[in-house]
């Protein structure tokens, strides 16, 4: 059972019951319970500590890989590790996940796609100031 279903008290205004309750009884939706590949180029991860199972995909491109970062990294103010929300279920879980996709990510020269950043669409990382930051910041219609 996914946690849609029995959210927190912290989550259960995201979730409209009689939603997730179509999704739960729907016989065509396979949930996932581990990190898996659909196809070679959609990686999917889960992430626990914004809030249980969140997914975030890889897209793998034939040249970069991009990473839509969801909640887990909603914008490029959040790629400060300082800049963990208050509201995720498990804030120091968060801070373990955020680091570590953060440094595979700046390892790997994967680019970040921010889900909620009013005026930033992706960006590449760099290390500056002894941390992992923003590079570029690009548009997904310039790849």
């Amino acid at each position: 059972m996914f946690s849609a279903a029995r959210p927190s008290d912290f989550e259960k205004d995201s979730f409209q019951a009689e939603i997730i309750k179509a999704f739960v009884n729907h016989k065509k939706i396979n949930l996932i319970e581990r990190n898996c590949n659909l196809f070679p180029w959609l990686e999917l991860r889960l992430f626990n500590g914004h809030t249980k199972g969140l997914i975030v995909p890889l897209i793998h491109l034939p040249e970069q890989t991009l990473v839509f970062a969801g909640d887990l990294i909603p914008s490029a103010a959040h790629l400060s590790l300082e800049s963990i929300m208050s509201y995720n279920i498990d804030r120091g879980k968060s801070l373990k996940e955020q680091k570590k996709l953060l440094n595979e990510s700046f390892e790997k020269k994967y680019l970040i796609y921010f889900q909620h950043d009013f005026y930033n669409e992706c960006c590449s990382l760099k290390f500056a100031k002894n941390r992992i930051v923003p590079d570029k910041f690009f548009k997904i219609a310039e790849l």
